[in-house]
């Protein structure tokens, strides 16, 4: 058996597809989105391609390892997310080829079903309870949404009490809040909001400051007992390891389609679970980037949460389930995301559509903010 075929598809909105073809004639599917970057990604199957066309697909371990390691130059989010979309193709063949699901030849199920949360807001979050209404009528008792808008380094404290109204106007509809700071907050701010927060009852503060700023988590960890999440913008286990040694994140997020695929993040979750770390992973993706995520909350003891893209601010012309055959698989039952069943990630992909859609790919790109002085604001 031989990988004889690897194409890659830019999907709208902001996704890319991979499918793996082996010289069977069958073929598995998976995920390398990389928001704002998908062109680049394509780009680095070029190189994989090389290496990989002729391999036994079966050894899914040792094509990981010599996509990673046989060019030299290792990790970042571009070759990442190209090592995961192929990576989940590669179970998604596997578990195809043998009629299994990827989680029954990673030890089996711990579980059931894993808990969802969706997104309300947007980019500059409003109508806040109108929307977390919304998500309670669709089943979901967990939501998401983002801290503020652009933040300067410094600012009044009316923007703590802005922030902590509409927290609380999403808790006044019932719902668990996560709020993610997306490391648009430097420290003086992050300080002063966490602390702020602190009597809310958060599931989780995500990312109050950038990863590149690690050493100041301990300082913020130290003033609430809130719990931190960080990691989407973190590529491999070595990204982790530093920020597990530190004892400042008590969840970490890793993207699936960004960080190695599921063999990847099968690791970084056990490394997790050595440091009592809980596992939230990322996922404002496509469908078969939550179905693989799927399979990692079936098998990791540690997954406690899933997010996930459905009617996300982003998917603007196709929604997460447009490209699912069987779009039943995927869709939350009371707030929780049953573990797919069916063979590899579980998800059955509709070709046909995604050729057609591929055809006029997307050039998905970030805004760019700017502060009131006109200097650069993170998004």
């Amino acid at each position: 058996m031989k990988i004889t075929r690897l194409e890659t598809f830019l999907v709208p909105p902001r996704w890319i597809f991979v499918r793996v073809e082996a010289s069977d004639g069958t073929a598995g599917w998976g995920e390398a989105s990389l928001e704002g970057h998908a062109e680049a990604v394509v780009g680095a199957f070029e190189a994989i391609r090389d290496r990989v066309i002729g391999a036994d697909p079966r050894r899914i371990e040792d094509i990981w390892q010599t996509c990673h390691r046989g060019g030299f130059y290792r990790g970042g989010p571009v070759l990442m997310s190209a090592i995961a979309g192929l990576d989940q193709a590669l179970w998604d063949w596997k578990g195809r080829h043998y009629g299994l699901p990827a989680h029954e030849m990673l030890g089996g199920r711990v579980r059931e079903r894993v808990r969802a949360y969706a997104w309300i807001g947007g980019d500059r979050p409003d109508d806040i309870a109108a929307a977390a209404a919304a998500r309670r009528a669709q089943g979901f008792s967990a939501v998401k949404m983002n801290a503020s808008a652009e933040v300067p380094m410094l600012t009044a404290p009316r923007f703590v009490e802005e922030v902590v109204a509409r927290v609380t106007a999403a808790q006044g509809e019932g719902m668990d809040v996560a709020l993610d700071f997306h490391g648009r907050l430097h420290r003086p701010m992050a300080k002063q909001l966490a602390r702020a927060l602190e009597p809310l009852g958060l599931l989780f503060i995500e990312e109050p400051v950038l990863s590149e700023h690690a050493e100041a988590l301990p300082q913020i960890a130290a003033l609430t007992s809130t719990p931190i999440a960080l990691g989407e913008r973190l590529y491999s286990r070595w990204d982790f390891k530093p920020l597990l040694e530190a004892g400042a994140v008590d969840v970490i997020q890793p993207d699936l389609s960004h960080a190695g695929g599921l063999s990847e993040c099968r690791r970084i979750a056990a490394m997790a679970e050595a440091y009592d770390v809980a596992v939230a992973p990322h996922c404002p993706l496509g469908p078969l980037a939550l179905g693989a995520c799927l399979q990692l909350a079936a098998c990791a003891p540690n997954v406690v949460l899933q997010e996930m893209s459905l009617g996300i601010h982003y998917n603007e012309g196709h929604d997460l389930l447009e490209f699912c055959a069987e779009p039943e698989v995927l869709t939350p039952v009371d707030g929780h995301l049953p573990i797919p069943v069916g063979p590899g990630l579980g998800v059955a992909i509709d070709e046909d559509k995604v050729r057609d859609a591929a055809a006029a790919p997307h050039r998905w790109r970030n805004p760019v903010w700017r502060h009131a002085d006109g200097g650069f604001a993170e998004w």
